[in-house]
C-alpha cells in the first residue's frame, strides 16, 4: 500500500488564516499498521524505543519542503528494521507536489551489520545540500549519534555514507 504524508497550507498567516490539507503519495515505504520493532544495542538485552512514525524534523526552503521521520521498509536490505527515511516535497507559493521529488533511506548497514537508524533531523542549505543527523544502534554496537548528507547533484535516493558524530560508550537503558 502507499504512505501518505499529510502536508498543511498556511495562507494568510498574519491577517486571515486558512489552512488547506494535501495528501502527498510516498509510494510503499513503511509496512502498513506496523509499530516500530525495538532497536537492540550490544553488551544487554534491553532494547531502545524509536518512538513512531510521525514527521520530527521538516523545514521548507527554496520552495521545497524537507522531512524525516522513521520508517519500517517492507523490503531490501532495511526490511522489517526501524530506519530514518528523508522526503523532498515541491511546494512553491502555489501547490505542493502530490508525491515527493525525491527520497530515501539511511540505511544502517554501512554503520554495521543490522544496525538500525532512527530519530533523524534534517536541515538543507540553500543550494539544496542536506544534511541529517540521527541516532544509530544495533546488536553489536552501542547507541550513539550519526550523520549523513546528500548534494544536490548527487543521484536520487541516495545519501553518503553515514559518519559517525559521537559512537557510543555504553548501553542505554533508562527505568521510570
Amino acid at each position: 500500500a502507499n504512505e501518505q504524508l499529510s502536508v498543511i497550507r498556511v495562507t494568510n498567516p498574519l491577517s486571515s488564516p486558512t489552512f488547506t490539507n494535501q495528501m502527498v503519495t510516498a509510494g510503499d515505504i513503511n509496512v502498513n499498521n506496523s509499530s516500530l520493532a525495538a532497536v537492540p544495542q550490544a553488551g544487554t538485552s534491553n532494547t531502545i524505543n524509536p518512538d513512531d512514525q510521525r514527521v520530527y524534523s521538516a523545514m521548507w526552503r527554496n520552495n521545497t519542503i524537507w522531512a524525516a521521520n522513521t520508517v519500517d521498509p517492507p523490503s531490501g536490505v532495511d526490511a522489517g528494521m526501524p530506519t530514518a527515511h528523508w522526503y523532498k516535497i515541491s511546494a512553491d507559493s502555489a501547490s505542493i507536489g502530490s508525491a515527493p521529488a525525491d527520497q530515501g533511506n539511511i540505511s544502517g548497514e554501512d554503520i554495521a551489520p543490522g544496525t538500525r537508524t532512527f530519530f533523524p533531523a534534517i536541515t538543507v542549505d540553500s543550494s539544496g545540500d542536506m544534511g541529517i543527523g540521527f541516532s544509530a544502534s544495533g546488536p553489536n554496537i552501542f547507541p550513539g549519534a550519526y550523520y549523513t548528507g546528500r548534494l544536490a547533484s548527487d543521484p536520487a535516493g541516495t545519501v553518503q555514507p553515514a559518519a559517525a558524530l559521537a559512537t557510543g560508550v555504553a548501553s542505554y537503558f533508562r527505568t521510570f
